[in-house]
């Protein structure tokens, strides 16, 4: 908050050198100004990422496995190890011929049914066509007899290229004809006029509003 009452406050006051050329050229290429702004407050706020974490000290490591104690010996130095032969198995009892029971057959098991799959198709599979990316719009070039200006107007505002030619035409008193192209970009717009009255219409359009919003009107 404190930061921002002392960007609210430099703006009030309007004690700051301006840099309208930056900003403007990165607004021809597409950029909006909010975005232009918030990446302005990162650079001054500090965007590094967070430092790597330190290795562990030596003595923080986790120690290696003992090794196994070696066998104790007898004092004459004869391992207590048991000796590797199993030791001799116990006869077997003898079962009387008529306790022995006849072993009972089960009957045979059926064959495991198969199960039917669904088959496999061998065809190739068709390659995905890639979409065509779209280009982005050619500007026209200004006519050497032209001045382009720019305006703080654009698409979000629902301003059209006919929005352009009725405030110029009812401000100033001039002919349609004198406008070239009109680029309307999102948040701002450029028009090519006669050099002659690009003065007269900067003058007389920075006074005036459309669709509520106040113009502010500059050669580019």
């Amino acid at each position: 908050m404190v930061f921002l009452d002392k960007l609210r406050a430099t703006l009030k006051g309007g004690d700051y050198k301006r840099h309208d050329r930056f900003i403007e050229r990165l607004l021809e290429e597409g950029f909006a100004s909010t975005d232009i702004a918030s990446a302005l407050i990162h650079h001054l706020q500090g965007g590094d990422a967070a430092p790597a974490k330190a290795a562990p000290r030596p003595e923080e490591r986790p120690r290696a496995e003992q090794r196994p104690a070696r066998p104790q010996l007898f004092p004459e130095g004869r391992d207590v190890r048991p000796s590797s032969s199993p030791p001799p198995a116990a006869p077997a009892p003898v079962v009387p011929a008529a306790a022995v029971k006849p072993a009972i057959r089960s009957a045979p098991k059926p064959p495991p049914r198969e199960i039917a799959r669904p088959a496999v198709s061998r065809e190739p599979a068709k390659p995905v066509e890639a979409k065509a990316v779209a280009k982005p719009k050619e500007r026209v070039p200004t006519q050497p007899f032209q001045r382009r200006l720019w305006m703080n107007i654009g698409a979000d505002m629902g301003i059209v290229p006919n929005d352009i030619v009725n405030i110029i035409s009812g401000e100033t008193g001039l002919p349609g004809s004198i406008l070239g192209a009109v680029d309307i970009r999102q948040r701002h717009l450029f028009v090519d006029v006669v050099a002659e009255h690009a003065n007269g219409i900067i003058a007389k359009l920075n006074r005036t509003q459309i669709k509520g919003q106040k113009i502010r009107v500059k050669a580019a």
